[in-house]
């Protein structure tokens, strides 16, 4: 059990106790180990450890972007992009209504076209009402006429 206990804090410690396995069974590594184990206890090996915490540190806040700016250039571009996403909006209700104003005077100009003949051939119908029998063309009137060709 107390060996278990030992591979398994050797597990925590290490990388899978992967260095310590080796330097139990791999003696030019266990040597390795220990000279540099023994110049990190001599002050320069404190001052060397001491530099290299500081850079691992240093690093370390690089990546993460807190030494270098990188949160502040992120925030920068998530207001450019939601200014320029505003902005798309905005272009596109624009559009929107320029399209409905364009559409509605269509129509408009159509209705008035449709009352125009609607007034022309009443105002026909009822100067020969003998002779001329005029109506619009219904569905059926249609169908008859496509199937001509």
């Amino acid at each position: 059990m107390l060996q278990s206990m030992l591979w398994t804090l050797a597990g925590l410690v290490t990388a899978g106790g992967g260095i310590v396995a080796t330097a139990l069974f791999v003696p030019s590594f266990a040597l390795f180990l220990k000279a540099a184990l023994d110049f990190l206890r001599s002050p320069i090996g404190i001052i060397v450890g001491g530099i290299a915490g500081a850079f691992l540190i240093y690093a370390a806040g690089w990546i993460g972007g807190d030494l270098h700016g990188t949160n502040t250039t992120r925030a920068a571009w998530r207001k450019a992009q939601v200014a320029a996403a505003e902005a798309k909006a905005r272009s596109e209700a624009a559009i929107g209504r320029e399209m409905k104003a364009d559409v509605d005077a269509q129509l408009e100009a159509l209705d008035r076209y449709n009352k125009t003949n609607d007034a022309e051939v009443q105002k026909h119908a009822s100067d020969n009402p003998k002779t001329c029998p005029c109506r619009r063309a219904t569905a059926d009137d249609i169908r008859r006429l496509r199937a001509i060709r």
